[in-house]
């Protein structure tokens, strides 16, 4: 009997320690030189209970940067998840951690934000006139073909997240999914931010 019990005890306690690592891909990126851009993914497996993004700036001391206080994840999919913590201080490493309730709390990741480093992209079409012709994306002197970013409309509100693979400084992306007005596009290498503006403009 004692037998029994001892081998039900290891598989739920396996079980449990599988089931709780939900946080993964989790990455943090400079934006405009004053922001944080958090990503990280809840893997499939069952809902969590909310997540909390903890920000410090001396590795000790953390407040809640962000708080999701509903059902979250899902059985099928990894979900993805973005926020941006803002205006934070210059010339200093930055503390992160994402806490998924009531599973993790992940070891905290590290980014200096130092003073804004900035490259311009070159996009075209400009302006954006119909669906079929592909919207592309250069950007010289990059220091990695991955490059992550936001496309933002002009009142700041995320519109896509965008994880692009650029081949000879170039890349395709469809904007199908816009409408008419102006947008900004930032990406990053990791090393330094780059941005552009473009308009869509299909009834012309």
């Amino acid at each position: 009997m004692k037998k029994i019990v001892f081998i039900f005890f290891c598989f739920v306690s396996i079980n449990l320690f599988t089931q709780s690592a939900r946080v993964i891909d989790f990455n943090l990126y400079e934006f405009g030189g004053k922001d944080i851009v958090v990503s990280f993914r809840l893997s499939n497996g069952p809902a969590c209970n909310g997540y909390k993004i903890w920000h410090s700036s001396d590795s000790i001391n953390y407040y809640i940067a962000y708080e999701y206080s509903g059902i979250c994840g899902t059985d099928l999919n990894p979900v993805t998840n973005t926020h941006t913590i803002t205006n934070v201080a210059r010339n200093q490493y930055h503390f992160v951690k994402i806490e998924a309730i009531p599973y993790e709390t992940t070891i905290p990741k590290k980014i200096y934000i130092g003073n804004p480093n900035f490259a311009a992209l070159k996009v075209y079409p400009n302006p954006v006139v119909d669906f079929s012709t592909p919207f592309t994306i250069r950007a010289n002197n990059i220091t990695s073909k991955n490059m992550y970013g936001f496309i933002y409309n002009q009142v700041g509100t995320k519109r896509q997240f965008l994880n692009l693979v650029f081949i000879n400084n170039m890349a395709d992306i469809n904007l199908n999914f816009l409408e008419d007005g102006m947008y900004i596009i930032w990406l990053t290498d990791e090393s330094k931010g780059y941005s552009a503006k473009f308009i869509v403009k299909r009834n012309l």
